[in-house]
């Protein structure tokens, strides 16, 4: 699908890429792939064993943003205004009657501009999330008044898009999208306890999975020339619709919220999962830049990613392509051929001369729900 190049070709050195690269090293960051794309050039791909390009990621809140795309084609069939009131595709979901959930609409919905967080459905007495969502009580926010991340919400919207598609999310995503990305072959959406489609945090794929998923949204809604979603959609969903920080001190993800897409600095947009499952859209630059991770528990690591990432990678882009630079570009090859997922290694005490490695339980946690 995508052609594999030098950086140079595209307009980086490999000494850039591999400075990168060590800096997630040295700061030990757990990594599981990145995959860099410059137009339709794959100029790096990387993965820490035992993760590799077959690898089925969970993909945690970026599959918000497939929701949200997911109600851009029901948006083209004209089965939804996004200023359709919410509560209104849902009556028989509707127990305790609040004024101002009933004013809530879809666009609300996608903006995180919403009455705010309901209650968790990791309730052991409720896991129903569309009645834990519609049946508070005391809310006194008004929809439309500040961005609050609601991800109960994104999981409503997943629900309606079921609801009107008549299809599992990802069966209507992968007759929309998918088949016509050539991608997306052996990723699947876990289930709910209730049944429905997890669809604010359970999408698994591969990383190429993303980035066609990347290329496509940075396309503006078509692929190989056809289209498939309206560009008006996507020019909107992607732009700076709602302030999401409350003071001047931001990093590179506040810079505005979309449709259940985030804004970042240098005019690009993101989908972002919690473990650092990012995709970074840099449509000035024609680059995406793709990563997995499982970094949950460490504050510091998205910044680690994403500073880097516009320090040391889009910094030095330049427009035109480089001279290749073999020396670099084998210093690169051998630095990242072995790459293998971070442990912290020890010994156990407790039997004299045996040594094992130990590997902290939301690394081990993460392995599993893959």
């Amino acid at each position: 699908m995508f052609e594999k190049v030098s950086p140079e070709s595209v307009g980086i050195s490999s000494r850039h890429i591999e400075k990168f690269i060590r800096v997630l090293e040295k700061r030990k960051a757990r990594m599981h792939s990145v995959l860099l794309l410059r137009g339709d050039k794959l100029f790096g791909e990387y993965y820490w064993a035992p993760f590799n390009k077959d690898t089925c990621h969970r993909m945690y809140s970026q599959t918000k943003s497939y929701v949200s795309i997911a109600i851009g084609f029901l948006l083209d069939e004209g089965k939804l205004s996004l200023d359709d009131k919410i509560a209104d595709f849902f009556p028989e979901k509707i127990r305790i009657e609040n004024e101002q959930i009933k004013r809530q609409t879809v666009r609300h919905m996608l903006m995180m501009n919403t009455v705010g967080y309901g209650k968790s459905w990791f309730d052991k007495e409720n896991s129903d999330r569309l009645d834990l969502y519609f049946n508070r009580e005391g809310i006194t926010r008004s929809p439309g008044t500040v961005w609050e991340y609601d991800s109960q919400g994104s999981q409503v919207l997943c629900a309606l898009v079921e609801k009107l598609s008549g299809m599992r999310l990802f069966d209507y995503l992968k007759k929309k999208l998918f088949d016509h990305l050539g991608t997306f072959k052996t990723a699947s959406i876990l289930k709910t306890p209730t049944g429905e489609s997890w669809g604010d945090s359970a999408l698994l794929c591969t990383s190429r999975d993303m980035l066609s998923f990347g290329r496509f949204v940075m396309n503006y809604g078509t692929w190989n020339g056809k289209r498939l979603l309206s560009e008006s959609y996507l020019r909107e969903a992607t732009s700076k619709l709602i302030d999401n920080q409350e003071d001047a001190h931001g990093g590179t993800l506040t810079h505005g919220y979309g449709y259940q897409i985030w804004r970042t600095e240098e005019n690009g947009f993101a989908f972002i999962g919690m473990g650092d499952e990012l995709t970074i859209c840099l449509p000035d630059y024609d680059l995406i830049f793709v990563c997995t991770a499982d970094n949950q528990g460490n504050p510091c690591s998205r910044a680690l990613i994403m500073n880097n990432l516009f320090d040391i990678i889009v910094a030095n882009l330049e427009k035109s392509p480089l001279a290749e630079d073999k020396g670099a570009q084998d210093s690169l090859e051998a630095f990242t051929k072995d790459l293998k997922l971070f442990a912290v290694v020890g010994s156990y005490l407790g039997i004299k001369g045996i040594t094992i490695s130990f590997v902290s339980a939301f690394i081990v946690g993460a392995t599993i729900s893959l």
